[in-house]
């Protein structure tokens, strides 16, 4: 499951889907035989950690995610002001305390009783892709 697909209430990651709504629609997920989250909201993903077997956390320097979203671009239908937003807040993950910055990324981190595995170099990651 994509978080942003989730979180948003449309296409133009412009309206937040009710908080509990985007709760039960993880939840609900996670019920399923296998699944994977990919996403930085932390209060979705503490939803779903009670039903993992395992746990990857990608902690890779700012310059690696920059570069991510850029090559990624703007979400299709996305406001035109809405690049800069996303990049004002990501620069601002180290610094917010949310369940979505690197301070809650890290408590759902140390929390996770299972196996879990931080990655922090791009070449680590290239190396966990199996096609």
């Amino acid at each position: 499951m994509v978080l942003d697909r989730i979180h948003w209430d449309s296409d133009t990651f412009a309206v937040k889907r009710d908080e509990n709504i985007s709760k039960h629609m993880t939840l609900k997920a996670s019920f399923g035989d296998e699944w994977i989250i990919e996403g930085v909201y932390g209060f979705l993903a503490e939803v779903a950690l009670p039903r993992a077997t395992g746990l990857v956390w990608l902690n890779l320097p700012w310059k690696d995610c920059e570069r991510g979203i850029l090559e990624r671009g703007a979400w299709q239908n996305a406001e035109p002001d809405a690049m800069e937003s996303l990049l004002k807040w990501a620069r601002d993950y180290s610094i917010r305390q949310t369940s979505s910055s690197l301070a809650g990324h890290k408590t759902l981190f140390d929390n996770f009783a299972g196996p879990k595995l931080e990655i922090k170099a791009r070449q680590d990651v290239d190396a966990l892709i199996v096609i």
